[in-house]
């Protein structure tokens, strides 16, 4: 599964929300679009063909690849492109939780890795350094059901 979020104003203030979430797997498809409902990305959760979508970890690196535009919000889309993440530096612990209009409550714990993210995009002949961010390697998720 793949997750684009942006930074937004929100009534908790400024966070990144999901705006699209796109995977090949028929069954957590579903379960996303009940998740999300009420946030973007719950009117934007893509089902695509297994070749349509590539996402890979070997050690500290993660590579995501795809061959289908993007759709994010409004008129924006990430057409065919590639993601390279490379951690580095000590492993670190993280969690949050992070409660959708839904009510369902996820709460995430981690280790992971600072990294380096290099954006791969063919169609505009680019190929250069995205932002810093976070790798998550182990990942654990709970679900909570809306109270």
């Amino acid at each position: 599964m793949l997750r684009v979020e942006i930074l937004l104003d929100t009534p908790q203030g400024r966070v990144f929300v999901p705006v699209v979430m796109m995977g090949d797997n028929p069954r957590s498809h579903e379960a996303f679009k009940i998740w999300l409902k009420g946030v973007p990305a719950g009117d934007n959760v893509i089902l695509v063909d297994r070749d349509e979508v590539e996402i890979g970890v070997h050690g500290n690196a993660m590579v995501a690849a795809w061959t289908v535009p993007i759709p994010l919000m409004g008129s924006y889309v990430v057409s065919p492109a590639c993601i390279i993440i490379e951690g580095y530096g000590n492993l670190k612990t993280s969690s949050y939780v992070m409660t959708l209009p839904t009510g369902y409550q996820f709460d995430f714990s981690s280790n992971g890795f600072d990294v380096f993210v290099t954006f791969i995009h063919p169609k505009s002949k680019y190929s250069g350094l995205g932002t810093d961010g976070y790798l998550a390697r182990d990942e654990i998720m709970d679900i909570a059901l809306p109270r």
